[in-house]
């Protein structure tokens, strides 16, 4: 049985793959994940990993946090990613800072620009 809130984001990750025109399979293969799970997150039986999210919203040619934002979880995909690091309770304060850094070098211009170029970007400091 589909859980509502599985159900809206598999709902939304649906219309996005097939708005671009992508077949289960394509996704499947896009993502290195078996295409049974890419039905079951499609169907809302199965949580799709929030890591995968970015690369849903590449795949699907939409801008990042697009699949959050239409599966009506957010207004701000960044500011909820930063949100959500800052307020897990599994992280001390040494974790949460390592984590928030890595995320804003990762997501940092220079990293999206080496992303879409295929090169390495350079360490922010």
């Amino acid at each position: 049985m589909a859980r509502p809130a599985y159900e809206r984001v598999g709902n939304a990750f649906r219309r996005a793959y097939e708005f671009a025109g992508l077949r289960q399979t394509d996704v499947a293969d896009a993502l290195g994940v078996d295409p049974a799970t890419i039905s079951k997150w499609s169907r809302g039986l199965q949580r799709i990993d929030l890591d995968y999210f970015p690369e849903i919203d590449k795949l699907c040619g939409q801008p990042r946090g697009w699949l959050l934002k239409q599966a009506g979880y957010v207004e701000d995909a960044e500011l909820s990613v930063e949100q959500a690091i800052r307020s897990d309770p599994r992280l001390d304060d040494q974790g949460r800072t390592t984590l928030l850094h890595l995320y804003l070098v990762l997501t940092s211009p220079a990293a999206q620009s080496a992303s879409a170029s295929g090169t390495a970007a350079a360490p922010a400091r």
